[in-house]
């Protein structure tokens, strides 16, 4: 048995199995070599193998299976990680029996975490991936999972409270840095400077001189942004950009950064660009760039020739959508989502789930009847149980288009956090709802979001001049 543990610890996964096979057939009645088995055969896609070996665990186990229960409960997660989203219920239901067999089991509890997450509680996995942390007994992917939940929900001290009671793993590179990003977002009250200052710092130690992996400078880059240090950025994408000439990022963060002060200069790079980025990676590189430096017409060239030329591409169409929806061609953006769509089956379901809401939030910007009735189909399932953060937030923005059910919007909105992902146009009408109902802070920081992104909609941009020029806030009002 230990055999078969280090190898597969190695990723020596045949060699283990094979170690197992024999474990098993020397202990024909021992459920144990077979619940290994059972995971090798999972983690190589053998789900036939896999059901025969879960099979065997039940009729070896009896009344109180708890490995036979949690094999039932992997098959079923299996399924819901490729999007089936009817699968996280019986996956729920089967790990509860494993985990009530068998009490502070940490794989029955990080498998909870996990059918969490999927179901949109991100709370709750929250809570999960915290018990098995606290009590020493969890794996490295488990607590990157946890840090990186907690920092979703802007709980920044707490994800560096995880990281502090891991010495053993603190020395570990990648949580190194975490830490140091954890220190600058979460730099807030009369020390925020300083606390900045010490998470740069400690960002620098985390790659260290003599790094050569391009995209440590570049995550260097980002940290001294986001500690807003531009110059320190400069020079550490630059770093990148001489470790790795023909990698692309490098090129866009330096283009990205200029823009907001030199567009000659950023023009400048993306000709240099020209010159050194592989050809079927420059269009990508230029349809950014070109839209940072406000060249719309020549961005939305290369968008359309990247989905020209990869028609079937669920990212090339997502690109090119959110381009038109962000330069208010919302007619193409709408065409754009409807050809994705109809790519059907080979269209893989998270891909799937993120057309359906962008077309929905097209949907009710465009407006009208029959377009606002679509969007609600579209957002339908959202009221379920197992509805995603996503899902939700994006029907409450359905929602706030009726005027009778805008409380039952912001009822929603309230209990959620902006996705990430969300679009310029969701969240615009997420601040007009906030208008609409009296609460123009809450308006005025979205809105001042979308005015300081890059390449903001002309219509956010008079609709929030409109509102503080309406407050009296009339200098703020001629900055946009």
């Amino acid at each position: 048995p230990l055999l078969g543990e280090a190898l597969a610890a190695a990723g020596d996964l045949p060699a283990a199995e094979r170690v197992w096979g024999r474990v098993a057939a020397a202990r024909p009645t021992e459920p144990e070599a077979r619940f290994r088995l059972f995971g090798l055969a999972l983690d190589r896609g053998d789900e036939a193998r896999a059901r025969a070996l879960a099979a065997e665990l039940a009729r070896l186990e009896g009344p109180v299976a708890p490995l036979a229960a949690f094999a039932e409960a992997a098959l079923h997660a299996r399924r819901a990680r490729q999007g089936d989203r009817g699968a996280i219920g019986p996956a729920r239901e089967a790990v509860a029996r494993a985990a009530a067999a068998r009490p502070a089991w940490p794989l029955a509890t990080l498998l909870e975490a996990e059918l969490c997450e999927l179901g949109g509680e991100k709370d709750r996995a929250a809570e999960r991936y915290e018990a098995v942390v606290a009590a020493g007994r969890a794996p490295a992917a488990a607590v990157k999972r946890l840090v990186h939940l907690l920092a979703e929900q802007g709980r920044y001290a707490d994800a560096r409270g995880v990281l502090a009671r891991l010495p053993d793993q603190a020395a570990d590179a990648e949580f190194a840095r975490a830490d140091a990003q954890l220190a600058i977002l979460g730099a807030t009250g009369r020390d925020a400077a300083q606390a900045r200052r010490q998470g740069l710092e400690a960002a620098r130690r985390a790659v260290g001189p003599g790094a050569t992996d391009y995209r440590e400078y570049l995550w260097l880059g980002e940290m001294a942004l986001l500690a807003g240090e531009p110059v320190e950025a400069a020079a550490a994408f630059r770093r990148a950009c001489e470790l790795s000439p023909a990698a692309p990022e490098p090129c866009v963060a330096i283009v990205l950064l200029l823009a907001r002060s030199d567009v000659k200069a950023a023009e400048a790079e993306l000709e240099v660009a020209r010159a050194r980025i592989p050809a079927d990676l420059l269009p990508r590189v230029l349809a950014v760039g070109y839209e940072a430096v406000g060249k719309r017409a020549e961005a939305g060239e290369q968008y359309r020739a990247m989905a020209a030329a990869r028609p079937d591409d669920p990212a090339a169409l997502r690109d090119l959508s959110a381009f038109l929806a962000r330069t208010g061609d919302l007619a193409g953006a709408e065409q754009t989502l409807r050809r994705t769509l109809a790519l059907g089956g080979r269209l893989p379901a998270p891909a799937a789930a993120w057309v359906r809401r962008a077309l929905a939030v097209v949907l009710v910007t465009r407006g009208g009847f029959d377009r606002l009735r679509e969007a609600g189909s579209l957002v339908d399932h959202a009221a379920a149980p197992d509805a995603t953060d996503d899902d939700r937030w994006t029907r409450a923005i359905v929602l706030a288009a009726q005027p009778a059910r805008r409380r039952e919007a912001i009822d929603i909105l309230e209990k959620l956090t902006v996705p990430a992902t969300a679009s310029p146009d969701a969240r615009f009408l997420l601040a007009k709802l906030y208008d609409q109902a009296g609460r123009w802070p809450m308006a005025r920081a979205e809105l001042a979001g979308l005015a300081r992104a890059g390449s903001p909609n002309p219509d956010h941009l008079a609709y929030f001049a409109a509102g503080l020029v309406r407050r009296g806030e009339l200098a703020e009002a001629e900055q946009w």
